[in-house]
Protein backbone atom coordinates (compact mmCIF):
# COMPACT_ATOMS: atom_id res chain seq x y z
CA UNK A 1 0.00 0.00 0.00
CA UNK A 2 0.87 3.68 -0.41
CA UNK A 3 4.19 4.91 -2.59
CA UNK A 4 4.84 6.46 -5.72
CA UNK A 5 3.93 4.77 -9.36
CA UNK A 6 4.95 6.39 -12.81
CA UNK A 7 2.53 5.12 -15.78
CA UNK A 8 2.58 5.82 -19.09
CA UNK A 9 0.90 3.86 -21.71
CA UNK A 10 1.75 3.06 -25.66
CA UNK A 11 -0.62 2.55 -28.31
CA UNK A 12 -0.93 1.93 -32.52
CA UNK A 13 -0.84 4.85 -34.32
CA UNK A 14 -3.76 5.50 -36.24
CA UNK A 15 -3.75 5.11 -39.59
CA UNK A 16 -6.06 6.77 -42.39
CA UNK A 17 -9.89 7.51 -40.77
CA UNK A 18 -9.20 5.08 -38.00
CA UNK A 19 -11.47 6.61 -35.01
CA UNK A 20 -10.16 4.83 -32.02
CA UNK A 21 -6.90 3.95 -30.01
CA UNK A 22 -6.73 1.30 -27.91
CA UNK A 23 -4.27 0.86 -25.47
CA UNK A 24 -1.26 -1.74 -26.32
CA UNK A 25 1.18 -1.78 -23.39
CA UNK A 26 0.86 0.16 -20.18
CA UNK A 27 4.09 0.74 -17.90
CA UNK A 28 4.20 0.54 -14.36
CA UNK A 29 7.05 2.09 -12.66
CA UNK A 30 7.40 1.79 -8.98
CA UNK A 31 11.06 2.47 -7.08
CA UNK A 32 13.42 -0.15 -9.02
CA UNK A 33 10.73 -1.91 -10.80
CA UNK A 34 8.97 -1.43 -14.29
CA UNK A 35 5.60 -3.72 -14.99
CA UNK A 36 4.76 -3.69 -18.39
CA UNK A 37 1.08 -4.94 -18.99
CA UNK A 38 1.27 -6.69 -22.44
CA UNK A 39 -2.63 -6.19 -23.51
CA UNK A 40 -1.79 -7.32 -27.11
CA UNK A 41 -1.14 -10.95 -24.99
CA UNK A 42 -3.97 -13.28 -26.13
CA UNK A 43 -7.22 -12.97 -23.37
CA UNK A 44 -4.84 -10.87 -21.21
CA UNK A 45 -6.88 -7.80 -22.00
CA UNK A 46 -10.55 -8.39 -21.41
CA UNK A 47 -9.35 -11.06 -18.25
CA UNK A 48 -11.52 -10.08 -15.37
CA UNK A 49 -8.58 -9.61 -13.27
CA UNK A 50 -7.13 -7.28 -15.43
CA UNK A 51 -10.11 -5.12 -15.75
CA UNK A 52 -10.01 -5.03 -11.78
CA UNK A 53 -6.63 -3.99 -11.33
CA UNK A 54 -7.00 -0.96 -13.14
CA UNK A 55 -9.88 0.10 -11.38
CA UNK A 56 -8.15 -0.02 -8.19
CA UNK A 57 -4.85 0.98 -8.91
CA UNK A 58 -6.84 4.61 -10.24
CA UNK A 59 -9.08 4.19 -7.52
CA UNK A 60 -6.52 3.82 -4.60
CA UNK A 61 -6.01 7.15 -2.92
CA UNK A 62 -3.07 5.78 -0.68
CA UNK A 63 -1.29 5.28 -4.52
CA UNK A 64 0.16 8.37 -6.36
CA UNK A 65 -0.06 7.58 -10.02
CA UNK A 66 2.33 10.04 -12.24
CA UNK A 67 1.40 10.78 -15.63
CA UNK A 68 2.30 13.41 -18.45
CA UNK A 69 -1.07 14.25 -19.94
CA UNK A 70 -3.24 11.26 -18.50
CA UNK A 71 -6.47 12.61 -20.14
CA UNK A 72 -5.58 11.14 -23.16
CA UNK A 73 -4.29 8.69 -21.61
CA UNK A 74 -7.36 7.68 -19.49
CA UNK A 75 -9.76 8.42 -22.81
CA UNK A 76 -7.59 5.31 -24.82
CA UNK A 77 -8.45 3.50 -21.64
CA UNK A 78 -12.45 3.75 -21.81
CA UNK A 79 -11.75 2.63 -25.98
CA UNK A 80 -9.99 -0.57 -24.33
CA UNK A 81 -12.27 -1.80 -22.05
CA UNK A 82 -16.16 -0.94 -22.49
CA UNK A 83 -16.39 -2.09 -18.91
CA UNK A 84 -14.85 1.27 -17.49
CA UNK A 85 -18.02 3.06 -19.57
CA UNK A 86 -20.84 1.44 -18.40
CA UNK A 87 -19.18 1.56 -14.85
CA UNK A 88 -17.29 5.00 -14.64
CA UNK A 89 -13.36 4.69 -13.75
CA UNK A 90 -13.21 6.19 -10.22
CA UNK A 91 -9.96 8.46 -10.39
CA UNK A 92 -8.21 9.33 -6.76
CA UNK A 93 -4.57 10.23 -6.23
CA UNK A 94 -3.47 10.84 -9.92
CA UNK A 95 -0.99 13.81 -10.38
CA UNK A 96 -0.84 14.91 -13.46
CA UNK A 97 2.94 16.63 -14.23
CA UNK A 98 1.56 18.71 -17.50
CA UNK A 99 -0.67 20.44 -15.12
CA UNK A 100 2.12 21.93 -12.95
CA UNK A 101 4.59 22.24 -16.05
CA UNK A 102 3.67 25.75 -16.66
CA UNK A 103 4.64 26.71 -13.05
CA UNK A 104 7.81 25.34 -13.80
CA UNK A 105 8.71 26.79 -16.80
CA UNK A 106 7.27 30.28 -15.49
CA UNK A 107 9.24 30.60 -12.28
CA UNK A 108 12.11 32.42 -12.29
CA UNK A 109 12.59 32.93 -8.37
CA UNK A 110 15.69 32.11 -6.97
CA UNK A 111 17.60 31.54 -10.35
CA UNK A 112 20.91 33.17 -10.59
CA UNK A 113 21.12 35.57 -13.29
CA UNK A 114 23.90 33.17 -14.83
CA UNK A 115 21.75 30.47 -14.61
CA UNK A 116 20.47 28.58 -17.75
CA UNK A 117 17.48 30.50 -19.38
CA UNK A 118 13.73 29.87 -18.88
CA UNK A 119 12.98 28.07 -21.92
CA UNK A 120 8.96 27.72 -23.04
CA UNK A 121 6.99 25.40 -25.23
CA UNK A 122 7.85 25.84 -28.55
CA UNK A 123 10.05 28.51 -27.99
CA UNK A 124 14.03 27.65 -28.73
CA UNK A 125 13.84 24.55 -27.92
CA UNK A 126 13.12 21.44 -29.96
CA UNK A 127 11.68 19.38 -27.23
CA UNK A 128 7.91 18.98 -26.46
CA UNK A 129 6.26 18.03 -23.92
CA UNK A 130 7.55 15.11 -21.34
CA UNK A 131 10.78 15.68 -23.31
CA UNK A 132 10.92 18.98 -22.08
CA UNK A 133 9.71 18.53 -18.76
CA UNK A 134 12.99 15.63 -18.48
CA UNK A 135 15.21 18.41 -20.18
CA UNK A 136 14.10 21.66 -17.66
CA UNK A 137 13.97 18.98 -14.59
CA UNK A 138 16.49 16.27 -14.95
CA UNK A 139 19.05 18.10 -17.17
CA UNK A 140 19.30 15.34 -19.84
CA UNK A 141 17.23 14.14 -22.54
CA UNK A 142 14.72 11.56 -23.39
CA UNK A 143 14.84 9.61 -26.56
CA UNK A 144 11.53 9.58 -27.93
CA UNK A 145 12.35 7.75 -31.52
CA UNK A 146 10.25 5.10 -30.59
CA UNK A 147 6.98 6.94 -30.34
CA UNK A 148 6.00 6.23 -33.83
CA UNK A 149 6.25 2.37 -34.21
CA UNK A 150 4.06 -0.55 -34.35
CA UNK A 151 2.90 -1.02 -30.69
CA UNK A 152 0.75 -3.94 -31.59
CA UNK A 153 3.48 -6.08 -33.16
CA UNK A 154 5.14 -8.94 -31.62
CA UNK A 155 7.17 -9.30 -29.90
CA UNK A 156 8.39 -5.88 -29.30
CA UNK A 157 11.99 -4.99 -30.27
CA UNK A 158 14.53 -4.47 -27.75
CA UNK A 159 14.73 -0.53 -28.41
CA UNK A 160 10.55 -0.49 -28.06
CA UNK A 161 11.42 -1.69 -24.43
CA UNK A 162 13.87 -0.22 -23.48
CA UNK A 163 11.88 3.13 -24.43
CA UNK A 164 8.78 1.90 -22.85
CA UNK A 165 10.49 1.50 -19.45
CA UNK A 166 12.37 5.05 -19.58
CA UNK A 167 8.98 6.93 -20.21
CA UNK A 168 7.62 5.59 -17.00
CA UNK A 169 11.05 5.88 -15.02
CA UNK A 170 11.77 9.23 -16.20
CA UNK A 171 8.08 10.14 -14.20
CA UNK A 172 9.58 8.91 -10.76
CA UNK A 173 12.50 10.71 -11.73
CA UNK A 174 11.14 13.99 -12.07
CA UNK A 175 8.73 13.84 -9.56
CA UNK A 176 11.76 13.14 -7.35
CA UNK A 177 13.18 16.25 -8.15
CA UNK A 178 10.37 18.30 -7.95
CA UNK A 179 9.90 16.82 -4.22
CA UNK A 180 12.88 17.63 -2.54
CA UNK A 181 13.19 21.12 -3.44
CA UNK A 182 9.68 22.64 -4.60
CA UNK A 183 10.45 25.75 -3.96
CA UNK A 184 12.76 25.80 -6.59
CA UNK A 185 10.57 25.23 -8.62
CA UNK A 186 7.77 27.52 -7.65
CA UNK A 187 5.37 24.57 -6.12
CA UNK A 188 4.13 23.93 -2.78
CA UNK A 189 6.08 21.86 -0.29
CA UNK A 190 3.31 19.33 -0.81
CA UNK A 191 2.79 18.02 -3.91
CA UNK A 192 -0.21 16.05 -3.00
CA UNK A 193 -1.64 19.60 -2.55
CA UNK A 194 -1.92 19.45 -6.23
CA UNK A 195 -2.92 16.17 -6.86
CA UNK A 196 -6.05 17.25 -4.89
CA UNK A 197 -6.98 20.29 -6.60
CA UNK A 198 -6.97 18.61 -10.09
CA UNK A 199 -9.30 15.76 -8.59
CA UNK A 200 -11.17 18.64 -7.44
CA UNK A 201 -11.41 19.99 -11.20
CA UNK A 202 -12.78 16.52 -12.00
CA UNK A 203 -15.39 15.92 -9.43
CA UNK A 204 -16.83 19.62 -10.64
CA UNK A 205 -17.43 17.96 -13.83
CA UNK A 206 -20.91 17.14 -15.23
CA UNK A 207 -22.01 13.60 -14.86
CA UNK A 208 -23.55 13.66 -18.26
CA UNK A 209 -20.08 14.76 -19.89
CA UNK A 210 -18.01 12.14 -17.88
CA UNK A 211 -20.26 9.64 -19.01
CA UNK A 212 -19.96 11.03 -22.82
CA UNK A 213 -16.40 9.56 -23.23
CA UNK A 214 -16.73 6.96 -25.74
CA UNK A 215 -14.20 4.88 -28.34
CA UNK A 216 -14.58 7.80 -31.04
CA UNK A 217 -13.69 10.07 -28.21
CA UNK A 218 -9.87 8.65 -28.12
CA UNK A 219 -9.31 10.06 -32.01
CA UNK A 220 -7.24 12.78 -31.44
CA UNK A 221 -6.83 12.14 -27.66
CA UNK A 222 -5.88 15.78 -26.25
CA UNK A 223 -2.29 15.77 -24.11
CA UNK A 224 -2.28 19.60 -23.07
CA UNK A 225 0.15 21.80 -23.25
CA UNK A 226 0.92 25.12 -21.17
CA UNK A 227 -1.70 27.78 -22.03
CA UNK A 228 -0.86 30.98 -23.70
CA UNK A 229 -3.97 32.87 -22.63
CA UNK A 230 -6.97 31.94 -19.95
CA UNK A 231 -9.55 31.77 -22.89
CA UNK A 232 -7.53 29.21 -24.30
CA UNK A 233 -7.10 26.86 -20.86
CA UNK A 234 -10.35 25.33 -21.66
CA UNK A 235 -9.79 23.53 -24.64
CA UNK A 236 -5.81 22.55 -24.50
CA UNK A 237 -7.48 20.59 -21.39
CA UNK A 238 -8.90 18.13 -23.53
CA UNK A 239 -12.85 19.32 -22.20
CA UNK A 240 -15.03 21.09 -24.07
CA UNK A 241 -14.92 24.73 -23.11
CA UNK A 242 -17.02 26.34 -19.84
CA UNK A 243 -20.39 27.69 -20.72
CA UNK A 244 -20.07 30.27 -18.82
CA UNK A 245 -16.46 31.04 -20.54
CA UNK A 246 -16.21 33.48 -22.66
CA UNK A 247 -16.35 33.24 -26.55
CA UNK A 248 -14.05 33.24 -28.63
CA UNK A 249 -14.48 35.65 -31.74
CA UNK A 250 -13.20 33.90 -35.19
CA UNK A 251 -10.61 36.52 -35.58
CA UNK A 252 -8.59 35.47 -32.71
CA UNK A 253 -8.07 31.65 -33.39
CA UNK A 254 -5.11 31.35 -36.07
CA UNK A 255 -4.62 27.90 -37.47
CA UNK A 256 -2.83 25.97 -40.33
CA UNK A 257 -4.89 23.62 -42.29
CA UNK A 258 -2.80 20.75 -43.84
CA UNK A 259 -2.72 20.20 -47.30
CA UNK A 260 -5.48 17.28 -47.06
CA UNK A 261 -8.12 19.90 -45.52
CA UNK A 262 -7.98 22.47 -47.67
CA UNK A 263 -11.62 22.73 -48.03
CA UNK A 264 -11.84 23.12 -44.46
CA UNK A 265 -9.32 26.07 -44.86
CA UNK A 266 -11.25 27.76 -47.29
CA UNK A 267 -14.36 27.24 -45.13
CA UNK A 268 -12.86 28.50 -42.21
CA UNK A 269 -11.25 31.26 -43.88
CA UNK A 270 -14.80 33.18 -45.21
CA UNK A 271 -16.01 32.36 -40.99
CA UNK A 272 -13.47 34.97 -40.50
CA UNK A 273 -11.08 32.42 -39.33
CA UNK A 274 -7.06 33.48 -39.11
CA UNK A 275 -5.84 30.77 -41.35
CA UNK A 276 -2.91 29.49 -43.41
CA UNK A 277 -3.52 26.51 -46.16
CA UNK A 278 -0.22 24.52 -47.43
CA UNK A 279 0.09 23.91 -50.85
CA UNK A 280 -0.35 20.44 -52.24
CA UNK A 281 3.39 19.93 -52.93
CA UNK A 282 4.55 21.10 -49.77
CA UNK A 283 5.76 18.58 -46.70
CA UNK A 284 3.57 18.37 -43.52
CA UNK A 285 6.82 19.11 -41.72
CA UNK A 286 6.01 23.13 -43.12
CA UNK A 287 2.17 23.12 -40.66
CA UNK A 288 4.82 22.24 -37.84
CA UNK A 289 7.17 24.85 -38.69
CA UNK A 290 4.26 27.91 -39.10
CA UNK A 291 2.69 26.62 -36.12
CA UNK A 292 5.93 27.14 -33.87
CA UNK A 293 6.69 30.44 -35.54
CA UNK A 294 3.03 32.04 -35.28
CA UNK A 295 1.11 30.25 -32.44
CA UNK A 296 -1.23 28.78 -34.40
CA UNK A 297 -2.93 25.62 -34.25
CA UNK A 298 -2.44 22.58 -36.60
CA UNK A 299 -5.68 21.16 -38.03
CA UNK A 300 -5.07 17.93 -39.91
CA UNK A 301 -6.27 14.34 -40.48
CA UNK A 302 -5.27 10.61 -40.66
CA UNK A 303 -1.06 9.47 -40.16
CA UNK A 304 0.33 13.33 -40.32
CA UNK A 305 -1.30 13.78 -36.97
CA UNK A 306 0.77 11.99 -35.02
CA UNK A 307 4.04 13.41 -36.37
CA UNK A 308 2.56 16.74 -35.96
CA UNK A 309 1.64 16.17 -32.62
CA UNK A 310 5.15 15.51 -31.77
CA UNK A 311 6.58 18.22 -33.22
CA UNK A 312 4.27 21.01 -32.15
CA UNK A 313 3.92 20.08 -28.76
CA UNK A 314 0.54 18.48 -27.08
CA UNK A 315 -2.48 20.20 -27.61
CA UNK A 316 -1.42 22.14 -30.43
CA UNK A 317 -3.09 20.07 -33.24
CA UNK A 318 -6.26 18.62 -33.80
CA UNK A 319 -7.44 16.07 -35.43
CA UNK A 320 -10.15 15.63 -37.60
CA UNK A 321 -12.35 13.04 -39.56
CA UNK A 322 -10.72 12.91 -43.34
CA UNK A 323 -14.12 11.36 -44.59
CA UNK A 324 -16.72 14.01 -43.32
CA UNK A 325 -17.73 17.49 -45.51
CA UNK A 326 -15.51 20.33 -44.93
CA UNK A 327 -18.87 21.72 -43.71
CA UNK A 328 -18.95 19.23 -40.92
CA UNK A 329 -15.41 19.78 -40.40
CA UNK A 330 -15.89 23.19 -39.48
CA UNK A 331 -18.67 22.63 -37.50
CA UNK A 332 -16.55 20.58 -35.34
CA UNK A 333 -13.64 23.11 -35.09
CA UNK A 334 -15.78 25.87 -33.79
CA UNK A 335 -17.86 23.98 -31.22
CA UNK A 336 -13.79 22.98 -30.01
CA UNK A 337 -12.25 26.13 -29.80
CA UNK A 338 -15.60 27.69 -28.46
CA UNK A 339 -15.83 30.08 -31.65
CA UNK A 340 -18.98 32.47 -31.51
CA UNK A 341 -20.03 33.72 -35.00
CA UNK A 342 -21.69 36.86 -36.57
CA UNK A 343 -23.00 37.79 -39.30
CA UNK A 344 -20.16 40.48 -39.55
CA UNK A 345 -17.27 38.04 -39.73
CA UNK A 346 -18.54 36.32 -42.74
CA UNK A 347 -16.38 37.73 -45.60
CA UNK A 348 -17.41 38.94 -48.97
CA UNK A 349 -15.84 36.74 -51.23
CA UNK A 350 -18.27 33.93 -49.78
CA UNK A 351 -21.12 32.55 -51.46
CA UNK A 352 -23.14 33.14 -48.34
CA UNK A 353 -26.01 30.87 -49.58
CA UNK A 354 -24.22 28.02 -49.13
CA UNK A 355 -23.40 29.10 -44.98
CA UNK A 356 -27.39 29.59 -44.69
CA UNK A 357 -27.79 26.47 -43.07
CA UNK A 358 -24.05 26.76 -41.36
CA UNK A 359 -24.58 30.08 -39.63
CA UNK A 360 -28.17 28.67 -38.72
CA UNK A 361 -26.43 26.66 -36.14
CA UNK A 362 -24.12 28.75 -34.74
CA UNK A 363 -25.01 31.83 -34.90
CA UNK A 364 -28.03 32.65 -32.50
Amino acid sequence: EGGVVGVDMEWQPTFGCISTQRVALIQLAALDQVFLLDLCVAGFCQHPGTVSFIRSLFSDRSIIKLGYGMSGDIKCLLATWQQLLEEPLKMEGVLDLLKIHPKIQRQKINRPQNGPKEVLVGEGSSEKGLSLLVQQVLKKPLDKTEQMSNWEKRPMRISQIRYAVADACCLLEVYSVLSSNPDQFGLPSDLRSIMSRQSEKRGGKKKNEEKSCDKEECQGAQRVSPPRSDREKGLLCGEKPSEDAPPLPPQHLRVVCDNMLQGLGRYLRCLGVDVIMLENTDDHRVAAKLAQAEGRFILTCGQPYQTLRSQVGEGRCLSLDCAEKARDQAAQVLRHFNVQLKHCDIFSRCQVRKLTLFLNVFIK
